[in-house]
């Protein structure tokens, strides 16, 4: 009796697949299994090699019928793409016989024109992302793909797109756009840009917003593209997510959003946050995060008074009391040591909130471990879980996270380099507080 392997083992393997040759033996022992996998396994197409684009590209043309299959592309080039750029722009040139394609990314890569003519021939195209390596430093060219207004006239269908060094003139010519990302590496203009000209040209079928610039916000006073002025028009944005200068402005074009996330920046004047709580308390928001340098006591009670629905995250330094009033909040980060004053926030959370995202993400796991005294965790836990029932996860800064599950109530500690006095006997005797906590 023959062994058949289920599909998903298949398309797992399918995706570590590096070379044409190992690509081959995939499909062949696919085909020996009576093409058990085969369609599924070209749905979702990655090319991480040359090799790997070609040899596919030989077998969807070998068959007719598998050029219908996939529908979603992502090219993820190595850094050296840029030495066959040649057989990069023919490969980008037959890849318009995937005619039925929805998704593209393209993740890294150095293409030529032709780019913009592939485009043009996926008329079901839906999803477009042109993600950024991931970090500026990343080797090789940074090759810009700018989407100028005729190239958006051939893509009537797509409601998702997600761009690198952005220029966000032709986005009114998305009729269907629902969701956009913005993630910026060398325009420090791009906020600017945004909310002085595009975002009033906006129309009203966005609903995702996600804005991050990894550079510094640009000097106000900067000189930006001279455009008629027009009257800002209503968004109908459900989730944003990016720097507390433009949050501002679009809380004066937006009544509908439910999801808010400020990254890139502190909000450093206590004045400015309560400014901004007020405004966002005309709004239906069930998710907040927010960056704000000082925690003092009046921004605390504005956040409990003028947002009792939110109850997702709450970024702040250990110690507030105002805590248990949040009856809805459920999933709380702490990103500072409980022996410092709740003013005083560490130079990694600093560093964490004063850059993009990606850069965020590299400090935070180069920052010298921080993790706090095990009786604080136990103290503040104790207060905060009787007073918030809501409340099932906590998340310390590093190497500490506890969590409700059901009716059992557990502390999580992972390693932490650096960190020696974390071991499992310490796991075990907060899980043992806990437990006679509740």
């Amino acid at each position: 009796m023959s062994l058949v392997a289920p599909n998903e083992i298949w398309i797992h393997i399918f995706s570590f697949v590096r070379d044409g040759r190992s690509l081959k033996s995939v499909i062949l022992t696919c085909h020996r299994f009576h093409d058990l996998a085969l369609p599924e396994l070209l749905q979702t197409v990655v090319w991480t090699s040359v090799e790997k684009a070609e040899t596919h590209l030989d077998l969807v043309e070998t068959q007719v019928a598998s050029r219908s299959v996939p529908r979603e592309l992502v090219l993820n080039l190595p850094k050296d793409t840029y030495t066959q750029i040649d057989r990069t722009t023919e490969i980008v040139n037959r890849m318009a016989v995937f005619m039925n394609l929805e998704t593209l990314s393209i993740i890294y890569g150095y293409l030529t024109d032709s780019f913009y003519d592939l485009l043009a021939h996926l008329p079901r195209l839906t999803h477009l992302s042109l993600a950024p390596p991931s970090h500026p430093s990343h080797p090789g060219p940074h090759h810009i793909h700018t989407l100028y207004e005729y190239l958006f006239a051939a893509l009537p269908h797509v409601v998702a797109l997600t761009h690198t060094d952005f220029h966000p003139v032709s986005v009114p010519h998305l009729p269907r756009l629902t969701s956009l990302s913005i993630d910026s590496l060398f325009d420090t203009h791009v906020v600017a840009m945004l909310t002085k000209h595009y975002l009033p040209r906006l129309h009203g079928s966005l609903r995702d917003l996600h804005v991050n610039v990894r550079k510094t916000v640009p000097d106000p006073h900067a000189p930006a593209e001279q455009l008629d002025p027009v009257e800002p028009s209503p968004l109908l944005l459900r989730s944003f997510a990016g720097s507390f200068y433009i949050a501002n402005r679009l809380l004066r074009s937006t009544t509908g959003l439910s999801s808010l996330r400020i990254i890139n920046r502190f909000i450093k004047k206590t004045k400015d946050a309560l400014g901004f709580i007020e405004a966002c308390s005309a709004l239906p928001l069930e998710e907040i995060e927010l960056g704000i340098e000082d925690w003092d006591d009046e921004v605390l009670l504005a956040i409990m008074h003028r947002l009792p629905s939110c109850q997702h995250d709450f970024l702040f330094h250990l110690g507030i009391q105002y805590l248990p009033l949040l009856a809805k909040l459920h999933t709380l980060h702490v990103y500072a040591d409980p022996v410092l004053p709740p003013s005083q926030p560490t130079e990694h959370s600093r560093r964490y909130f004063g850059a993009g995202e990606e850069d965020r993400e590299d400090a935070k796991q180069r920052a010298p471990a921080v993790v706090p005294e095990e009786e604080s965790c136990v103290e503040y836990l104790a207060v905060w879980k009787k007073y918030t029932p809501a409340l099932r996860r906590v998340q310390f800064v590093k190497g500490r996270e506890w969590k409700r599950e059901g009716e059992r109530a557990r502390w999580f500690v992972w390693n932490v380099p650096g960190v020696h006095h974390v071991h499992e006997g310490t796991v075990g005797r907060l899980a043992d507080e806990d437990a006679d906590a509740d």
